[in-house]
């Protein structure tokens, strides 16, 4: 029992904790200008930031889309 505890700890367990460590610590660090994807696949550029109410403004060629900031899924890094 105490294996198969393991096992399930370092497959499943660590690596979610790992992700959300990183997505957690890639949202507070957002920028006005940033590229983003959300999980949605929607990719557009950081327009505003609302902390009071947990939403990106983003900007997709012209269009504005206010999106909750646990949607954001990665940065986009420019070359």
């Amino acid at each position: 029992i105490i294996m198969m505890f393991a096992i399930f700890y370092f497959m499943i367990i660590k690596p979610q904790k790992k992700e959300t460590n990183r997505i957690q610590t890639l949202i507070s660090n957002l920028e006005v200008g940033d590229e983003v994807l959300t999980i949605a696949g929607v990719v557009g550029k950081v327009h505003a930031i609302k902390a009071d109410e947990d939403t990106l403004i983003i900007d997709t060629e012209g269009s504005k889309m206010k999106i909750k900031k646990k949607a954001i899924n990665g940065k986009i890094e420019k070359d």
